[in-house]
């Protein structure tokens, strides 16, 4: 049994310092609940005096992070250290401001243009509001059917207005580096298993890491030859995507894609390392893997497995190739493969490219072109000479409809049906209740006053002639000789 030394002092009520073979700590707190901090990190004892039960946490010290050297087969075209934290490139708008490529101006212009994808989804839903207002299911239709119609061509019409169209001549050697470009990224998307890295953090927690001193977090990916979305034509060029960013390779450049914007930069910039990496894999081992060794996933110091842990298995220790791309304006991706040595060709195209003395592919791109106003306009014009159409007619249902509900509220008020229509009704059967009645010599005495209701009924049927009217004036006045005929009788 090897020697072990441990004395616990008492400073004050709830202080104590305790002193080890190895280590030093401080403690703090009552029995069933301490905080200590010592050299190897900091520990929380939380537990019910007397009853066995307690629960605690131990957060161990940093450690200085581990470096990963090239293998003696890579190619490093130039190395940096291993900074913790995310691995993601910088923003395109800032990485096209440092850059020095030819595309990087002709891209930034392009994507500096407003999109019309918002304005018209703002016209298309006020007019939908509208109709919807004006009470017509026609139109609510008809405004339904622009806006889809419109929006779809509007997202088009963006991608075209804010892309340009590369076209390649390659001749000669350039045609053969592009080539060779091509056949090696082929041979890297072969490997049966491929990563990317999307973090990487130092831990010294190796006891229940499998031994390891520095964790990533990564992603499977399927690199293929295509197109980015900036970049109108048929050519396609290899490509890795690796969580929110995607890198295209192109002969001349590297094009990064992040979300809807895009960034070129040069090979003469672009700084690279290709190395192979010792990595403890907990998931199913690829096929084309080399094993270098096994370790446990709870180990002791001597390397061994921890006979504490019941679930504590054995995990290979393979060799895996990682292609590292960055650059000072902000480039950052790292790809993880399975076969070490399947990258090895491609870094070679690569370091040929990038060689600031020799510039094999000069000016390979023949069209370099983007589109003008005219696509713009050939849209614009008839979506807004429609909208204005289908709100013209929105405009003049709604006020049919506000019409018809002025006549029920007069309705209601009256209590007698209103109709907004002109009656042919000639104004003498309409007597001003001022106007003496005209004597008749030829007519019986009886007839010598003629009663008001001979010439105009009073009652409901009265006021419905008065109602009918079109000219005011003589509506009030026919209304006013109904009343003053009631009152007489």
């Amino acid at each position: 049994m090897g020697f072990r030394f441990r004395k616990s002092i008492g400073l004050i009520p709830g202080v104590r310092l305790n002193l080890g073979r190895r280590s030093a700590s401080m403690s703090f707190g009552i029995r069933g609940l301490r905080y200590s901090i010592g050299t190897k990190g900091t520990r929380t004892t939380v537990g019910l005096p007397g009853t066995g039960l307690f629960w605690t946490q131990h957060k161990p010290r940093a450690s200085p992070p581990a470096q990963r050297s090239p293998s003696a087969g890579g190619h490093s075209h130039e190395t940096r250290e291993n900074t913790p934290g995310l691995v993601d490139s910088s923003e395109p708008q800032a990485i096209n401001a440092l850059s020095m490529s030819d595309l990087a101006a002709a891209l930034s212009k392009v994507q500096k243009r407003w999109r019309i994808l918002p304005a018209i989804a703002v016209a298309s839903l006020a007019l939908v509001v509208g109709a919807a207002q004006a009470g017509s299911d026609e139109l609510v239709r008809a405004a339904l059917v622009l806006g889809l119609v419109s929006f779809v061509a509007a997202y088009f019409i963006d991608r075209f207005r804010r892309s340009v169209r590369i076209e390649y001549a390659l001749e000669g050697t350039a045609k053969t580096v592009a080539d060779t470009l091509k056949e090696t990224f082929l041979e890297v998307a072969r490997c049966k298993a491929l990563w990317a890295v999307l973090a990487e953090n130092n831990t010294s927690d190796w006891k229940r890491n499998a031994g390891a001193t520095r964790l990533a977090s990564r992603k499977k990916i399927s690199p293929r030859l295509a197109c980015p979305r900036s970049v109108r034509g048929s050519v396609k060029f290899p490509a890795f995507r690796t969580g929110s960013q995607e890198l295209y390779f192109l002969p001349d450049a590297v094009l990064l894609a992040k979300g809807r914007d895009t960034a070129m930069v040069s090979y003469q910039e672009l700084r690279f390392s290709n190395r192979t990496v010792s990595f403890i894999e907990g998931s199913p081992i690829p096929g084309d893997a080399v094993i270098t060794g096994h370790t446990w996933r709870y180990v002791n110091k001597s390397g061994g497995p921890d006979r504490r842990f019941n679930d504590n298995r054995e995990l290979a220790v393979c060799a895996y190739g990682e292609l590292e791309f960055f650059s000072e304006s902000g480039v950052n991706c790292v790809i993880q493969y399975s076969k070490n040595d399947a990258a090895d060709r491609f870094a070679r195209a690569i370091e040929i490219l990038s060689r600031p003395e020799s510039r094999i592919v000069s000016n390979p791109i023949t069209q370099l072109r983007s589109v003008g106003p005219l696509p713009l306009l050939l849209f614009a014009i008839p979506y807004f000479m429609t909208a204005a159409s289908v709100g013209a007619l929105s405009y003049k249902a709604g006020s049919v409809r506000q019409s018809s509900a002025s006549s029920s509220i007069i309705e209601r008020q009256t209590g007698v049906d209103y109709a907004p229509k002109i009656v042919d009704a000639p104004k003498s059967l309409v007597p001003r209740y001022d106007a003496a009645p005209v004597p008749r010599h030829d007519a019986p005495p009886r007839a010598q006053a003629v009663p008001l209701r001979e010439i105009a009924e009073p009652g409901p049927s009265s006021q419905r002639e008065c109602l009918l009217m079109a000219n005011i004036d003589d509506r009030v006045d026919c209304l006013e000789a109904v009343h003053a005929n009631g009152q007489r009788k």
